[in-house]
């Protein structure tokens, strides 16, 4: 089952939660050696993301596509726009910067630590 079919699974049930206070689903980790869990990671260990740096670091053109993945499966990841000066005639060009929301990082304990520790260690392999 996908993400987005669980997160929709589970509406009805969240739904009837509301009144306790939770409003989301527990997140749910991608494999740590898919470019998904690989990008995961790094946001859990506190980095901040652009597509350049999608390409150049994990061989992707599709940051955009993957955060979508992930906020369905229910991590809080933020973003913003930005301006980065382009080689072509140094026209200015505005892009997304994407990182995860601190309060999410805090609450996920050692079990994060260790999914982003096994996620680089997937990264290493590749380079």
């Amino acid at each position: 089952m996908s993400c987005a079919s669980a997160v929709k699974n589970l509406a009805g049930a969240i739904g009837a939660q509301l009144d306790t206070g939770i409003t989301t689903p527990t997140p749910h980790y991608p494999p740590a050696d898919s470019v998904r869990g690989r990008v995961l990671g790094r946001l859990i260990r506190g980095a901040m993301m652009t597509t350049g740096d999608a390409w150049r670091d994990l061989s992707t053109s599709r940051l955009a596509a993957v955060v979508h993945h992930l906020r369905q499966c229910g991590w809080a990841i933020q973003s913003h726009s930005i301006i980065v000066r382009t080689k072509d005639h140094g026209r200015d060009a505005r892009i997304a910067e994407y990182w995860l929301d601190a309060a999410q990082r805090k609450t996920l304990g050692e079990a994060g630590r260790k999914y982003a520790d096994l996620a680089s260690q997937f990264e290493r392999r590749e380079q």
